[in-house]
């Protein structure tokens, strides 16, 4: 099973990310693109990727250990659409790294580059130029929970909650 540990975002968030959708939609039909949207519901802000497992207890156990030691932090959903890499296209958030390097930390992960975003659309094949400036209405949260996901590749990408862990702090 691949894994990951993110945020889940409240509907707050999704409405804004899906007003943007529209802009989108046409900046695709221009540059001859194909989108693969993230639904509403299935968006969030990962703090880690863990990868391929086994099994997924141990990843569960510390992430529980670190998120009941952490106050959750205030997420800040950004006012933009940008490209992340060549296939991502995301709206930054701000306020999760120190979630991120905490998550890392307990699961005794080797530090990497973070940058808080919630990818919104995949796109295939790689755009001559990027979205133009979708406005987003800043939104900012305080999420409920950290969540370790089991991703499913396929045609469109499948997510499994497998726990949904309170902060502390």
């Amino acid at each position: 099973m691949r894994l990951f540990v993110a945020v889940p975002v409240p509907p707050s968030v999704d409405d804004a990310l899906d007003g943007a959708e529209r802009e989108l939609r046409a900046w695709a039909r221009s540059e001859r693109v194909r989108l693969a949207w993230v639904p509403a519901g299935a968006r969030h802000v990962t703090l880690r990727f863990v990868g391929d497992r086994t099994d997924g207890d141990d990843v569960v156990d510390a992430v529980e250990r670190a998120a009941h030691a952490t106050a959750a932090p205030t997420l800040t959903l950004g006012d933009r659409v940008g490209l992340l890499g060549a296939s991502a296209v995301v709206v930054p958030v701000a306020g999760a790294e120190a979630a991120a390097a905490t998550v890392s930390r307990a699961l005794r992960a080797p530090s990497a580059r973070f940058e808080g975003h919630v990818t919104v659309a995949r796109v295939r094949p790689r755009p001559v130029s990027p979205p133009p400036h979708v406005p987003v209405p800043t939104v900012a949260w305080v999420p409920e929970s950290v969540d370790v996901i089991e991703s499913r590749p396929g045609g469109a990408p499948r997510y499994r909650t497998l726990a949904s862990l309170p902060w502390g702090g």
